[in-house]
């Protein structure tokens, strides 16, 4: 079916999001100039990731048990989907399927954690500049160091 063309590409398009994530755009979450384009690059992959996640969900609900579980799903805040297509791909003892909804789930935790890094890191010249404020004369010298 075409629409399994389309999951595999967005699954080859998430991947390839995902190591941007990590190579590029974790080290660029810790200088302060790049850290808020990495943090928002970083955020709204997360959202692809869960579109990804959502998507296959419905199609695996679908093709499992029909139009009738889908729509239950759909009703169950419209993220049901999820839990039916985790329930319906281990009633149906397809482990592979099932482990792969699972890694792109955690890959979003992941990221969405990750998300945080550029606010949570403590820049180590901000704790030389308080500590040149308290002994030196003039009254902020964090001019310096940033």
């Amino acid at each position: 079916m075409w629409l399994w063309d389309i999951i595999d590409f967005l699954w080859s398009l998430a991947i390839f999001v995902f190591i941007i994530d990590l190579i590029i755009m974790l080290p660029l979450s810790l200088f302060k100039k790049t850290s808020f384009f990495a943090a928002n690059f970083i955020y709204y992959s997360s959202y692809f990731f869960g579109f990804l996640l959502w998507l296959e969900s419905a199609f695996y609900t679908f093709g499992l048990w029909g139009l009738i579980a889908l729509i239950i799903g759909l009703i169950i805040v419209g993220v049901g989907v999820v839990p039916m297509a985790f329930l319906a791909l281990a009633i149906n003892g397809m482990w592979d399927h099932l482990i792969a909804l699972l890694v792109n789930f955690i890959i979003i935790i992941i990221v969405r954690f990750l998300e945080h890094v550029p606010n949570a890191v403590e820049f180590p010249w901000r704790r030389i500049t308080l500590f040149l404020n308290r002994f030196l004369p003039y009254p902020n010298v964090r001019h310096i160091f940033l």
